[in-house]
């Protein structure tokens, strides 16, 4: 994974490098910055009760979303 991560940040720093000095600059050092700390944008969706917050948590290695037999989670919940 360290070896994707680090692929990830070498076009994302070859992106803000073509893009200096163009309109894109400024969105391009964005996401240069977005990568290097880490900051992603997810979105799980799909049809109700299908597993999604039982995903979440197994993602993030620890149970961080309510899950259960029962609807739990029936708002759009952020995790940072």
């Amino acid at each position: 994974m360290a070896g994707e991560f680090d692929e990830l940040m070498a076009r994302a720093q070859d992106l803000a490098t073509l893009a200096a000095g163009r309109p894109e600059a400024e969105r391009a050092e964005h996401l240069l910055g977005r990568v290097r700390y880490g900051q992603f944008l997810v979105a799980i969706v799909g049809e109700f009760k299908r597993g999604k917050s039982t995903l979440v948590n197994s993602l993030l290695g620890h149970e961080v979303v309510p899950s259960g037999v029962l609807p739990l989670t029936a708002v759009v919940t952020e995790i940072r």
